[in-house]
C-alpha cells in the first residue's frame, strides 16, 4: 500500500524548516556574504606648509596591503582640522608593478572608485600636495587624463596663500559585500517553504495533492497552450524590436522578459478560472482568494513605495522595480474573471 504524506505532517515539516531557515541558515548566509574580504585601511595626519606657491613636503607615501583576491572599491577621504587649505591634494594608488589603479584629486573630499578586481599584494598609496598650477596639471596629465568621465577642475593659483595646514587622510580598500545575494537566498528559501505550507493549508481533506476531474485537466491543458503561445509571441515581438533597435519600454533587458511571462500566466489564469478549471476539487477556494488578495495588495504597496521613490522608471522606461504592480495585476485578473464568471453564471441560471 502506497503511503502518502498527510496535510498536517507537511505543515509541521514546513514550520520546522521555516524555523531552521530563520534561526540557522539566515544568520550563517548573511555572515558568509558579508564576511568575504576584510577592509584594509591606512590613515594619517600630515602638516603641510605652503610658501611661495610650493608645498612642503611635496608628498607622502604609505603601503596598503590587500590580503585576499576579490572585488574592491577604494574609499578616499581627506579633510582639514582647522581652516580651508591653500593647496590641493591628489591621491594615487599603484600596484607592485607601479601601475596606477586609482587616482583622484580635489580639495576636502570623500571619493570612491569604481569596483575593480584586486590581487593579494601590497599597493602603494601616494598623496601629492600641489600649491601651483604646474604641479596640478602634471598630476592631472599623469593620472587622470586617460580616465573617462573625469571632470578636471581648474586650478585657481591666485587663491594660494602661505601657511601651514594640518590634514587628515584616510585611504581604504573596501571589499564588495553582496548582502543582496544573501537576502535573495533567504527570501527564496522562506518563500518556497511558505508555499508548501500554504498548499497544504488550503486543502479541504488530508491529501496534499490537488485533485482535478477529467474536464478540469482538459481545461488546464488548453490554458497552458494559450498561455504558452502568448508568451512565445510576446518574446518574438520583443526580440524583433530589440534586433531592429527600436525604442522599448524596458530600461533593463530582463524586465521585458518577465513582463511577457506575466502576460502568459495571466492568459492561463483567466482561461482556467473562466472555464472552472483553476481551483482543485479539494481546495478551499475562500482561503486561496484571501492569499491572492494579500499578495496583490502587498505587490501594489511595494509598487507605490517604488513609485514614490522614483525607482519605477529610468529615463522614461520601466525598471525591475516596476514589476510589483504587474504581479499585483495577476490577482486583479483572478478576481475580475471570477466576478464576471459569477455574474454570467447567475444570469444564465435566471434565464433557465
Amino acid at each position: 500500500m502506497k503511503k502518502t504524506i498527510s496535510r498536517k505532517k507537511l505543515m509541521m515539516v514546513g514550520v520546522m524548516c521555516l524555523l531552521i531557515v530563520v534561526a540557522i541558515i539566515a544568520p550563517v548566509t548573511l555572515i558568509y556574504v558579508m564576511d568575504g574580504n576584510q577592509d584594509t585601511m591606512v590613515s594619517f595626519t600630515k602638516e603641510v606648509t605652503v610658501k611661495d606657491k610650493k608645498a612642503e613636503p611635496q608628498g607622502s607615501t604609505m603601503e596598503l596591503s590587500v590580503l585576499k583576491e576579490g572585488t574592491y572599491t577604494f574609499h578616499v577621504e581627506w579633510q582639514m582640522q582647522e581652516r580651508w587649505p591653500s593647496f590641493v591634494s591628489g591621491c594615487v594608488v599603484k600596484d607592485e608593478q607601479g601601475r596606477s589603479v586609482f587616482a583622484v584629486t580635489g580639495d576636502c573630499v570623500i571619493a570612491d572608485s569604481v569596483e575593480m578586481k584586486l590581487e593579494p599584494q601590497t599597493y602603494t598609496v601616494e598623496i601629492h600636495y600641489m600649491a601651483n598650477k604646474q604641479d596640478y596639471l602634471r598630476f592631472v596629465e599623469d593620472y587622470l587624463t586617460e580616465k573617462e568621465g573625469v571632470k578636471i577642475a581648474d586650478f585657481d593659483e591666485e587663491s594660494v596663500q602661505d601657511g601651514t595646514w594640518r590634514m587628515n587622510y584616510v585611504i581604504e580598500a573596501q571589499p564588495k559585500k553582496n548582502i543582496l545575494a544573501g537576502i535573495v537566498i533567504i527570501v527564496t528559501l522562506v518563500g518556497i517553504i511558505c508555499a508548501f505550507v500554504l498548499i497544504a493549508a488550503t486543502k479541504t481533506d488530508e491529501s496534499v495533492k490537488c485533485r482535478f476531474d477529467e474536464r478540469q485537466e482538459l481545461v488546464k491543458g488548453r490554458g497552458f497552450k494559450y498561455g504558452f503561445f502568448t508568451l512565445l509571441i510576446s518574446n518574438i515581438i520583443t526580440g524583433f524590436i530589440e534586433l531592429a533597435e527600436f525604442p522599448t519600454y524596458a530600461a533593463q533587458p530582463g524586465v521585458a522578459v518577465i513582463i511577457n511571462c506575466l502576460f502568459g500566466i495571466g492568459v492561463y489564469v483567466a482561461y482556467c478560472v473562466w472555464n472552472e478549471g483553476y481551483f482543485a476539487l479539494n481546495e478551499n477556494k475562500g482561503m486561496l482568494m484571501i492569499i491572492f488578495a494579500f499578495l496583490g495588495i502587498f505587490n501594489f504597496i511595494l509598487g507605490a513605495v517604488n513609485c514614490i521613490h522614483g525607482e519605477m522608471l529610468q529615463d522614461g522606461k520601466l525598471t525591475y522595480k516596476s514589476l510589483n504592480p504587474f504581479c499585483g495585476l495577476l490577482s486583479v485578473v483572478l478576481f475580475v474573471t471570477m466576478l464576471l464568471k459569477k455574474i454570467f453564471k447567475d444570469g444564465k441560471d435566471e434565464q433557465i
